[in-house]
């Protein structure tokens, strides 16, 4: 995979961006309205929660945050709301997580 020299964006250095589905949500937006899907249909946003949770753990709801923050700068709104909506399910998700944990030690 090559990189290109991008410094602002550890997500938009990748030249294969498009292709990752982690990663590029441009591309997936783009290729999700044309074949009609909604980019912000609930079951997507958690299925991407669940793995943005899985690949940074505690860090996931800032990593979106940042995602979402990164994809305003390069003009995609689209892309930065459902950053935005992944990040606040990460958010939900961490909570619901953490609430079984602190009950099973009191």
């Amino acid at each position: 995979m090559t990189h290109s020299n991008q410094p602002f964006s550890r997500f938009l250095k990748c030249a294969q961006a498009s292709r990752c589905p982690s990663d590029c949500t441009k591309t997936r937006a783009v290729d999700a309205s044309e074949q009609g899907s909604d980019v912000t249909d609930p079951s997507g946003i958690r299925a991407a929660a669940e793995k943005f949770i899985e690949r940074f753990g505690e860090d996931a709801q800032h990593q979106a945050s940042i995602r979402a923050n990164e994809l305003l700068l390069v003009g995609d709104i689209q892309g930065r709301t459902r950053w935005q909506l992944i990040s606040k399910e990460v958010e939900q998700l961490m909570e619901s997580v953490e609430i079984p944990q602190k009950t099973a030690l009191n």
